[in-house]
């Protein structure tokens, strides 16, 4: 809806990521829903898949998060990436926006090529659809793959590309990914 994409637009502005950036990771979060109560196999729920770990440090509950509307829960989507930049500074790339979505730690990882989850690691076997070589190591290039896909997919149908549009604050906002048509 219009008033979704605006919410993103004036949170990505708070942030400094690129809104499209944020659509694209909620369309790959929740399999092209956008639904607050999308809920994976592991448990997670929303349009950042939440974990209960992380709503808990965001003061509520996967529980509570899933009974939300799409417009309130990206409150917590925006506290949630608050946390993380004050973790670990500038989300400027979707692919560290994405892992600070998917894998914190792995944000400041300088090389694409560099693993960033191990076989053998829990995080490994929750998100093993990731390891596009299947060599037993989830890189950053391979993490942030499909997210970026989605992005492209997403920037490719728009009748105005980014290159054309006039950056306003951080964002091209006229940009933003209808979050329909991705």
């Amino acid at each position: 809806t219009d008033e979704f994409e605006k919410k993103v637009i004036t949170i990505s502005d708070n942030l400094k990521i690129d809104p499209n950036h944020l659509m694209a990771i909620m369309h790959f979060e929740t399999g092209g829903t956008f639904s607050a109560s999308k809920r994976n196999s592991i448990g997670a729920i929303g349009l950042i898949q939440f974990l209960p770990p992380a709503a808990e440090d965001l003061g509520t509950t996967i529980n509570k998060l899933s009974m939300m509307t799409e417009i309130e829960q990206l409150d917590y989507v925006e506290k949630y990436f608050q946390m993380r930049i004050k973790q670990y500074g500038p989300l400027d790339t979707i692919e560290n926006a994405y892992l600070a979505v998917l894998f914190p730690k792995g944000i400041n990882t300088k090389i694409d090529s560099e693993p960033i989850i191990t076989k053998g690691d829990i995080y490994y076997d929750q998100n093993i659809g990731l390891d596009l070589n299947k060599d037993g190591k989830i890189t950053k290039a391979e993490a942030t793959k499909l997210v970026k896909d989605r992005y492209n997919q997403g920037i490719s149908s728009l009748k105005v590309q980014p290159s054309t549009v006039k950056k306003v604050g951080c964002c091209n906002v006229k940009n933003i990914v209808p979050h329909g048509e991705i």
